[in-house]
């Protein structure tokens, strides 16, 4: 068995019901996808799906399920399912986004099934990467409780979820791909960061999916430790509400923008380990242009820029954040905005309260670890009008052409140069303060073996293994 420790509760094993990158993290694990994008040979590969055709028109798509599979409960994956979780996507307000260009989905026979799009869309294959298949009838027959009961045709299924201490899974014999390495998984829920890593030291727990920056150094060490570094396409940003006084003000979020010391956040909350932002793109997505231009650490700037929308002395201002990676940049950001005028009292929140308030635009400021997908088109969720997840209470009519124009086409070219134009608007409406890519740290006893990380942080547990 593994014990590893993860830095807060879930909300929920339902894909249709969260949004909290965590609950994904662990989802991978209980559920499969149609397919799967490889980032180390940058190609799709089989998953639920073993194959798939595309019509001629870029309109039709045909998924072909592998004959067999089972799900923890003992039913055969067939049609039904896919169909069944594809139209739930459609209904759900974190999923629907990876899901809009679906015009129709049909079975064609038990292991077939047809997808019909409404107008071509380019990262259509990539959406479907985000959609974990669930098992028709156990959730037709109890939607409420399927996120803390959930059933999947993954290597691990759930045991038991005891509130704010610890999930536990248990490998699915019958996995398709065959058995995982590891028996048991315990997920322990330890919020504090210093707790996390005693306990790793100690031999509590085997693994720690989220190693504080602060404590980075000091593992990597530990004669008795393996730790492990992987660049990410999550960038840690400031959010403020633009639809609210005084970010509704192109100025002040300028000013915002200016006043935040990205290299002080880094050094001093994150010690280093992480990568300034320029935007909100890094080069692990596609979409990103090195020509997209932010702004440089300008306090005088920013001062000069309040004091032209008519604040002079500055602000109040209450700004959301949780428990710590988040709460530490916090306090570094609150220091800089207080140089620039701008009077910050921040405001503690429970992971999943914090996102359920920060959803529905209830804030003023708030600071966010966002990770999505490799293509820019994923964004869209949070920047177009309609997004699913509109943090920003943003809406700019030419944001949405342009990200409607970047999904409509194949033509690599074009779609690059209009999400160059895209991401160069976002700034100069300082939207967000973009400050920096996070990356991610683990660590694990030195007999254990992690699998590839992934870009958008997670690791899947089947390929988890001891040394013999």
């Amino acid at each position: 068995s593994a014990i590893i420790a993860i830095y807060a509760d879930m909300g929920s094993f339902d894909p249709n019901n969260t949004g909290a990158s965590l609950d994904s993290t662990l989802y991978q694990n209980i559920y499969n996808q149609l397919i799967y994008y490889d980032e180390e040979a940058a190609e799709f590969v089989p998953g639920l799906a073993e194959k798939w055709d595309v019509s001629d028109d870029g309109l039709s798509y045909t998924f072909y399920l592998r004959e067999g599979v089972k799900f923890h409960n003992g039913e055969t994956l067939n049609a039904d399912d896919v169909v069944f979780t594809i139209e739930k996507a459609q209904a759900s307000p974190y999923l629907q986004d990876f899901v809009s260009s679906i015009e129709a989905v049909s079975k064609v026979d038990e292991n077939a099934v047809n997808v019909a799009l409404s107008a071509v869309d380019a990262p259509f294959l990539l959406d479907m990467t985000m959609i974990p298949i669930v098992e028709d009838k156990a959730y037709a027959a109890d939607p409420e409780g399927y996120g803390q009961n959930p059933i999947g045709t993954g290597a691990y299924k759930f045991v038991k979820h005891d509130l704010g201490q610890s999930v536990v899974l248990e490998r699915f014999e019958d996995y398709w791909e065959g058995p995982a390495p590891i028996k048991n998984v315990e997920l322990k829920v330890i919020t504090d960061d210093n707790t996390s890593v005693i306990a790793l030291q100690s031999g509590e727990v085997d693994m720690v999916y989220k190693v504080p920056a602060s404590a980075f150094a000091s593992l990597e060490s530990d004669a008795g430790l393996k730790t492990y570094r992987q660049d990410s396409i999550g960038v840690n940003a400031v959010f403020m509400n633009n639809s609210k006084a005084p970010f509704d003000n192109l100025l002040v979020r300028q000013a915002v923008n200016y006043a935040i010391d990205k290299d002080a956040v880094i050094n001093m909350a994150e010690n280093g380990l992480a990568d300034k932002a320029e935007g909100i793109l890094n080069k692990y997505t596609f979409g990103y242009s090195d020509e997209v231009t932010g702004y440089d650490f300008d306090p005088e700037k920013a001062k000069a820029l309040l004091a032209e929308a008519g604040y002079p002395d500055g602000f109040n201002v209450t700004f959301k954040t949780v428990d710590g990676r988040l709460e530490k940049d916090a306090e570094v950001i609150q220091a800089n905005l207080l140089d620039a005028g701008i009077k910050v009292s921040i405001e503690m929140n429970e992971a999943n309260a914090f996102i359920s308030d920060i959803d529905q635009g209830n804030y003023e400021m708030c600071n966010v670890a966002t990770t999505l997908m490799q293509d820019a088109d994923s964004w869209a969720m949070v920047f177009a009008t309609d997004g699913g997840f509109d943090i920003a209470q943003y809406s700019n009519a030419e944001v949405d052409r342009l990200f409607k124009e970047a999904s409509s086409t194949i033509d690599r070219e074009q779609r690059l140069d209009a999400y160059k134009q895209l991401f160069q608007i976002l700034n100069d409406d300082a939207v967000v303060a973009p400050v920096y890519f996070g990356e991610s740290l683990m660590a694990t006893k030195t007999d254990l073996n992690l699998g590839y990380i992934y870009t958008s942080g997670y690791t899947f547990f089947k390929d988890m293994s001891w040394n013999e």
